[in-house]
């Protein structure tokens, strides 16, 4: 990475300022952002790249250890979302929706 965000957000700001004082065109204000958007998109990638496994494996720890559904009232299924509905419970006891 060429240049860092915060050397960007500084570009950004005195192209801002230059405008400011005399508008004459938007090209380095384009430019800028331009390459500011394409350095976030990249740090982004990057950044959930990294933490996307690690969540996986907090998410599988959590539902083994702590066990949501039986725990749950009721379970709705928002597979798909303009049409959610209630399902039954998969566990003795539980106060889902009768079959």
């Amino acid at each position: 990475m060429s240049s860092t965000i915060h050397d960007l957000l500084n570009t950004v700001d005195a192209a801002l300022v230059h405008f400011a004082r005399g508008p004459t065109g938007y090209g380095p204000i384009t430019t800028t952002l331009a390459l500011l958007t394409g350095t976030l998109h990249s740090h982004f990638a990057y950044e959930e790249s990294q933490r996307i496994a690690p969540l996986a494996r907090a998410e599988s720890i959590y539902l083994r250890e702590v066990d949501p559904l039986r725990r749950a009232d009721i379970v709705i299924d928002n597979a798909v979302f303009a049409s959610s509905r209630l399902v039954p419970s998969r566990y003795p006891g539980a106060r889902g929706v009768a079959r």
